[in-house]
This record gives C-alpha cells, sequence and structure tokens, in this order.
C-alpha cells in the first residue's frame, strides 16, 4: 500500500477530528467514508435525474404536458407573482 502525505490546515484538522466515529480512527478511513458517502449521494441523485428525465420525455410524447406564461413560471421558480 503506497502511503502518502498530505497538508491540511489546522483548523481544517480539527474539524476532522470532531467527526471521528471512534478515538483511534484513521484520516484514510475518515476522508475515504466521507467521499464514499458523497459518491453514493452523486450516484442516487443521478438515478433520480435519469427518472425524471424519462418521465419527462414519455409525458411529451403522450401530451402530457402544457405551456406556462412567464407569469406561471417566475411564481413556480419565487414563490410570489411577477
Amino acid at each position: 500500500m503506497t502511503q502518502t502525505t498530505i497538508k491540511v490546515k489546522g483548523e481544517t484538522k480539527k474539524l476532522l477530528d470532531l467527526v471521528k466515529r471512534y478515538d483511534n480512527q484513521s484520516y484514510d478511513e475518515l476522508i475515504r467514508g466521507m467521499i464514499e458517502e458523497k459518491l453514493e449521494e452523486h450516484l442516487e441523485l443521478r438515478k433520480e435525474l435519469k427518472a425524471q428525465i424519462l418521465k419527462a420525455a414519455e409525458d411529451i410524447r403522450l401530451r402530457r404536458v402544457r405551456t406556462l406564461s412567464f407569469d406561471e413560471l417566475y411564481e413556480n421558480l419565487y414563490g410570489t407573482k411577477y
């Protein structure tokens, strides 16, 4: 196993120490766990996005869509009338 040294600011090290699950957890285990969590979240979001795109394409194909006026679009985005 190849090892390397990385530089982190003292404040970053303090934050890493705060989120350790147990006292002798290595920084490698800690950082790897965080990365794996983010990767899982990313992959799940990609699955959701793909499902939404496929549903939207199916809605368009079956003409289950309607156009929005600028006012409706603005209100949907910002929760207030233009």
